[in-house]
C-alpha cells in the first residue's frame, strides 16, 4: 500500500486517531477477505513532499509512528 506516488492522502489520514483506526479497521478486513498474511505500508519520505505536490506535514513521521506503534499491533 504505498509508494511513491500512493502515498498521497497519508499525511491527511494518520494525522487523526479516527483516520489512523478507520485505516487499521478497512486494511484488517482486506487482510481477512483475501487471506493475506499482512501488508507492506510504504509511506516513501514521511515530512517532505512527493510527487505532484503532495500534502506533508512536520508531524508525519510521529504521525506514522503512532499508526504502527498502537493501531496496527495484534
Amino acid at each position: 500500500m504505498g509508494g511513491w506516488r500512493g502515498c498521497e492522502p497519508y499525511s491527511e489520514v494518520f494525522s487523526t486517531e479516527k483516520g489512523r483506526k478507520d485505516f487499521t479497521q478497512s486494511t484488517a478486513r482486506i487482510i481477512q477477505q483475501y487471506n493475506a498474511n499482512g501488508i507492506d505500508l510504504d509511506w516513501e519520505y514521511p515530512v517532505v513532499t512527493g510527487p505532484l505536490g503532495h500534502p506533508y506535514s512536520a508531524a508525519d513521521k510521529d504521525n506514522f509512528t503512532v499508526l504502527i506503534t498502537k493501531n496496527l499491533k495484534r
